[in-house]
């Protein structure tokens, strides 16, 4: 057993809705190892310290824990997913420069920011695997299972909103774009 550190922010069924007034349900549901934030109508948050054998088992234990305390409520997000390097140095116990001049040192090519601007945010398992494969920083297996679980679970609550239409749309001009990049490749 482990125990995995994570956020899980949930949107309630009414936008003026006092998320105070299911903090009893979450603790009769087994969210007992969580702290939560109240802090906006219509929304809950909870940072989760949770043991279990893998990410998977934790977050996804907490989430049903949390849709049986709060009925209706519709997960928005789970962290750490995207995150900018003083969350990584916050992570891997080191400072934001430490991060940054692992990244930005030149070779290898770091992965590319999903975000660009005036601070820059990667998906942490990219970040987490090209520190461990190509930099040789000591990232633990639960950090980076956490980290990508996270995504995997962030994608698919995204995909929600993806319209079937442009769904088919997509899939064809990639399918296209690959089909391209085969032919020149020959």
């Amino acid at each position: 057993m482990s125990e995995y550190d994570f956020d899980l922010h949930f949107r309630l069924t009414a936008p003026d809705e006092d998320p105070e007034s299911h903090l009893g349900r979450l603790l009769e549901e087994e969210c007992d190892d969580s702290t939560v934030g109240v802090g906006r109508r219509g929304h809950i948050w909870l940072g989760f310290g949770r043991d279990a054998a893998s990410a998977s088992e934790a977050i996804f234990s907490a989430i049903a824990a949390v849709q049986r305390a709060v009925p209706g409520a519709r997960l928005l997000v789970v962290g750490p997913d995207l995150v900018g390097l003083t969350d990584v140095g916050e992570l891997l116990g080191c400072s934001r420069q430490n991060v940054r001049q692992l990244v930005f040192d030149g070779e290898p090519d770091p992965p590319i920011a999903v975000y660009s601007g005036h601070t820059n945010l990667w998906h942490l398992a990219d970040l987490l695997t090209w520190l461990r494969e190509k930099k040789r920083y000591p990232v633990s297996d639960e950090l980076l299972d956490l980290a990508e679980v996270n995504r995997q679970v962030n994608l698919f609550v995204e995909s929600r909103h993806i319209q079937p239409a442009v769904q088919d749309e997509i899939r064809a001009v990639l399918a296209e774009d690959r089909l391209l990049r085969e032919v020149s490749a020959r």
